[in-house]
């Protein structure tokens, strides 16, 4: 077990287009955490 907490930090962003929003995180590092895209059709969002 640790003895102290590292601090780290993430940074989200969201890339917004016609059809299609693509959404990342990465850490303090640049590392890419996750990400997902998301169709912006009425169609898509009565799926969920």
């Amino acid at each position: 077990m640790m003895d102290h907490a590292a601090e780290t930090h993430v940074i989200g962003g969201v890339d917004t287009h016609k059809d299609l929003h693509v959404a990342a995180v990465v850490d303090h590092r640049d590392c890419v955490l996750g990400t997902a895209s998301f169709p912006t059709t009425l169609s898509s969002e009565a799926k969920n």
